[in-house]
């Protein structure tokens, strides 16, 4: 056999090219599924949808378990953004898991994220407070749920549409000689990255390419048979010889310095090609620091809104990302509505932080919201890594 080009005869690791994308419940921050236990609940799935990605057709298949002992009329609402989109009756003696397709219209697939509110109402008994003790009926989304999109068959014509349509599994090619120090930086932002967003990560050396590309131009471009049009992009969304598309991070190397290899910047790349800056990311100054304030959305996979007709419980972990070095939690803002009920039976909300009560407070019934605020004392955070 005769190589004409040295490309052609190197075997490729990288995902091939698909014109049919799965956003599984994993991306939606809920791997292990979702178990409704009360008899009125709700809860909020926000499912990402990728970037300047021209969509034919998209479908919400839904995989669905529940108590054969509910009853009539317990049934599941899904609704899609705002709207609700199907009724599901949830029929007594079930052992069968379910699943329910249910076609996405293109104006429910603008945006970012397809937002999926799942409104729960099971009943065992013709008693709530009996069916919220025994709890003998439950609800249950299985992690094979997700969101299946049938694409125009097109690569990704930007960096943060190659990594939205990343597949679980990554396969990383570093150069095959000595790595110098600001090569090791941008491997160990490209690793850090990839870990955040849940891939899993496989390593090799060029000339095997994967789905992402590390090292000199030079050696990218013998591995991929791609030239770059121009040295100064390092980062850059290219075509194989084998139809694969690759991102490859070229020398200097300096976008590892910049926000580009990070989640909180990742959605900005609009581009296909970037190139480095010798400036520097996230300097923070040592006086004059204003408060930090990390608002209920980013600590849950959910919507900030919660409905319950019982007690509930919720456990809230700021993730480390969020807060910058040198800050602490120190003050809780808590704004709530309770329903009017009867006065003489009194609604308590408890503020732990880190397993301590720090403040009781009887809601008001009167059906408005109210704010309370919850100071942090510093012998609270001891003996953790994080506030919870």
């Amino acid at each position: 056999m005769l190589c004409l080009a040295a490309a052609a005869c190197l075997k490729s690791h990288a995902a091939p090219a698909s014109d049919e994308l799965w956003m599984g419940l994993d991306r939606a921050g809920a791997a292990k599924g979702l178990t409704f236990e009360q008899s009125i609940e709700r809860q909020t799935l926000y499912f990402p949808l990728p970037s300047d990605t021209a969509r034919r057709s998209a479908t919400l298949e839904l995989h669905l378990r529940w108590s054969p002992m509910l009853r009539e009329p317990s049934n599941v609402r899904v609704i899609i953004g705002d709207i609700s989109s199907r009724v599901i009756p949830l029929t007594f003696g079930s052992n069968e898991i379910a699943r329910v397709d249910l076609p996405l219209t293109s104006s429910q697939l603008q945006g970012k994220f397809l937002r999926v509110t799942f409104a729960v109402a099971a009943t065992a008994s013709h008693d709530s407070c009996i069916d919220d003790r025994l709890r003998a009926g439950f609800f249950q989304i299985l992690p094979e749920t997700g969101v299946r999109l049938i694409t125009d068959g097109e690569p990704p014509k930007s960096v943060r549409a190659f990594f939205d349509r990343l597949p679980l599994k990554v396969t990383l090619s570093l150069s095959s000689r000595p790595p110098t120090q600001e090569m090791l930086k941008a491997v160990l932002q490209t690793l850090v990255l990839l870990r955040d967003a849940g891939h899993e990560v496989r390593i090799t050396r060029l000339p095997e390419h994967g789905d992402i590309a590390i090292g000199p131009e030079a050696e990218i471009a013998a591995a991929t048979g791609s030239l770059a049009p121009s040295d100064r992009e390092e980062v850059r969304v290219r075509q194989a010889v084998d139809g694969s598309t690759v991102l490859t991070i070229a020398e200097p190397y300096a976008v590892a310095r910049t926000g580009i290899l990070q989640l909180s910047w990742l959605g900005l790349a609009a581009s296909n090609a970037y190139a480095g800056s010798a400036g520097i990311v996230n300097a923070t100054t040592q006086t004059g620091r204003k408060p930090l304030t990390i608002y209920m959305e980013s600590l849950t996979s959910g919507s900030n809104l919660r409905e319950t007709g019982s007690s509930s419980e919720w456990s809230l972990r700021p993730d480390a990302r969020l807060v910058p070095p040198d800050y602490q939690l120190s003050q809780l803002t808590i704004r709530v509505a309770q329903a009017p009920g009867m006065q003489n039976l009194p609604v308590l909300l408890y503020a732990y932080v880190n397993g301590n009560l720090l403040r009781t407070i009887r809601l008001s019934d009167d059906g408005e919201p109210h704010s309370f605020v919850v100071n942090v004392p510093e012998s609270a955070l001891r003996g953790s890594s994080s506030a919870q």
